[in-house]
Formats: C-alpha cells, sequence, structure tokens
C-alpha cells in the first residue's frame, strides 16, 4: 500500500500569517505554487491560503492586497493527512471535502503538500477518475461565489489586476496578465 509520504511534494514553504496578500501572492508565484500553508514559528499549522481565497474571499470583497493579511483569507482548519497514512486516506478526504489539495503532517509539523499531480504518481488510472469525478461533481454551495460564468471572469479580471498592481510595486516587467492556471 503506498503512503502519502512517498508521492506528497516536499520542501514545502509556509507564509505567517501576518504576511500582506500581495507578499503570499507574489511567493506563490515565485514558488509556482497555488496554495501556501499558514504556520507559526514552530512550523504548526494553522490555515491555508489558495489563489482563490485571494481573489474571491479578499480582493472581490475590495481587500487591499498591500494591507491585508494571509491569516483573515484563511477560514477555519485546513484539511489535513499524516504523511504515514495510506493514500487511500486523501481520496477519502479530497472526495468528501470536494478539494484538491491537503497539507501533509507528520505528528502536528507541516512536511508536505499532495494534490493532483502527486495522486497521478500513486493512484491508479480509475482511482484518479473517480477522485476527480467527485472534486468536480462538488454542490454548488461548495464553489459559490464563483456559479456563474460572469462571476468567474470579474474573479480573473480581479487576479489580472492585483497581478499588475503587484509587478508594478515590485517593479517588475509585466509578462502576463492572464491568472495562472
Amino acid at each position: 500500500m503506498t503512503s502519502v509520504r512517498e508521492i506528497m511534494t516536499v520542501d514545502v514553504e509556509c507564509i505567517d500569517g501576518s504576511a500582506s496578500l500581495a507578499d503570499a501572492a507574489y511567493r506563490m508565484s515565485e514558488l509556482e505554487v497555488g496554495a501556501l500553508p499558514i504556520c507559526d514559528v514552530g512550523n504548526r499549522l494553522r490555515g491555508i491560503l489558495t489563489e482563490r481565497d485571494i481573489v474571491v474571499k479578499c480582493l472581490a470583497r475590495g481587500a487591499d492586497p498591500f494591507h491585508a493579511r494571509a491569516g483573515q483569507c484563511a477560514e477555519g482548519p485546513p484539511a489535513t493527512v499524516q504523511a504515514d497514512d495510506p493514500v487511500e486516506e486523501v481520496v477519502r478526504v479530497m472526495s468528501e471535502r470536494h478539494i484538491r489539495r491537503l497539507v501533509v503532517l507528520d505528528g502536528g509539523d507541516v512536511v508536505g503538500m499532495i494534490g493532483e499531480k502527486d495522486l497521478v504518481r500513486g493512484l491508479t488510472s480509475e482511482q484518479f477518475a473517480e477522485v476527480m469525478r467527485s472534486i468536480l461533481e462538488a454542490p454548488a454551495s461548495a464553489v459559490a461565489p464563483l456559479s456563474s460564468e460572469h462571476d468567474r471572469i470579474r474573479a480573473e479580471g480581479l487576479f489580472a489586476h492585483f497581478l499588475g498592481r503587484l509587478r508594478h510595486h515590485r517593479g517588475e516587467a509585466r509578462t502576463s496578465t492572464a491568472p495562472p492556471r
């Protein structure tokens, strides 16, 4: 039986809950990731911040990304698995919660993340298809407020605008306004 530890992404970087959304988004861009665990100084998990959290829960509601804090956007305790759990536990949690990534703990310490790409390596094609089907069949309430095409386009526009402001603020050349996928 394959364990989470065998297929998870290691060397995951945490962010402090007091970091600005701008800093968090910039860090995600540098690391080419879509989420960062929010940890305290002792590497204890306090939350998780995703690109979607930044756009939907903060920017779309008028938060200033240079003043709003990462910890303000994280809601409730994040879904986790233990490093020595079987991959089937990942499948169960992702399916039940309709989510695409989990923080991996060893005891209480953050030791990795596991997402769709990791599952491709650790599941049969049938198991992977079932997980993806479950996530994609999430009830509308689980994905609100992006339930309409208009909301999705508005959120993507906000994200592109935010990235442009962030690059300008950091003095970087503008390479693309398209949000990362």
